[in-house]
């Protein structure tokens, strides 16, 4: 399934461009590590600055280590914090992220993880440029932690 480019005109409001962008930013990623894809030009279009970089750096390991995941997460997020005078406009977004059906796979096909991972709260941090939103900052915390 092609990625497309997002745009806030058209979107019902704000609040949902913001968790429009943040969704399309988490599923390009699955997309990515079902491969291990650390260049996929894709993961520019919804991440920027160190929210990209942190992206990039596990598809990297992924593909070292031989690792991909199947499934996706199911996100559960909220836009905490809207300030769309500033410049650029600027989010912060909560998510407790349940990643239980997004598993990782060894280069033989065997599941890494047995145990499924429990819910994770997830805080980013979201800039709109030119009317694109994107991910600037994530913070992943372990399981459990919502």
């Amino acid at each position: 399934m092609p990625v497309t480019s997002f745009s806030t005109a058209g979107s019902s409001s704000p609040e949902a461009a913001v968790l429009d962008a943040y969704q399309k930013m988490w599923s390009t990623y699955a997309k990515a590590t079902g491969s291990a894809n650390y260049l996929s030009p894709d993961l520019s279009r919804y991440a920027t600055a160190g929210a990209r970089d942190l992206l990039v750096r596990a598809l990297y390991n992924y593909k070292k280590e031989g690792v991909v995941t199947r499934g996706a997460p199911v996100n559960h997020p909220t836009v905490a914090r809207l300030a769309t005078t500033e410049k650029p406009p600027q989010a912060t977004v909560r998510d407790c992220m349940d990643s239980s059906q997004w598993r990782r796979y060894d280069r033989n096909g065997k599941l890494i993880d047995t145990t499924p991972p429990r819910p994770r709260l997830v805080r980013a941090e979201l800039a709109s440029y030119d009317g694109s939103w994107k991910t600037t900052l994530l913070v992943v915390n372990k399981g459990g932690t919502c």
